[in-house]
């Protein structure tokens, strides 16, 4: 595809889509629809940061998802 000025797009009109890809895959894993419709959202995001960033598991885990109570 060219650019109005001539030039080729290149690789770089997908860098915005794609990095929300891994993320939103990574959460949809460890997410269950269950939990997300009725865990306090402050609870969910505390819990999914903890996996991500402390590389904590969460208790109760079942088939990759999450379970707070």
């Amino acid at each position: 595809m060219r650019k109005p000025d001539g030039g080729r797009q290149g690789a770089s009109h997908q860098t915005g889509w794609t990095a929300l890809v891994a993320p939103l895959l990574d959460l949809f894993g460890r997410l269950d629809a269950k939990t997300l419709l009725e865990t306090e959202r402050g609870q969910v995001i505390a819990g999914v940061v903890r996996e991500q960033v402390g590389g904590e598991k969460t208790e109760g885990r079942e088939a990759g998802a999450m379970h707070y109570s």
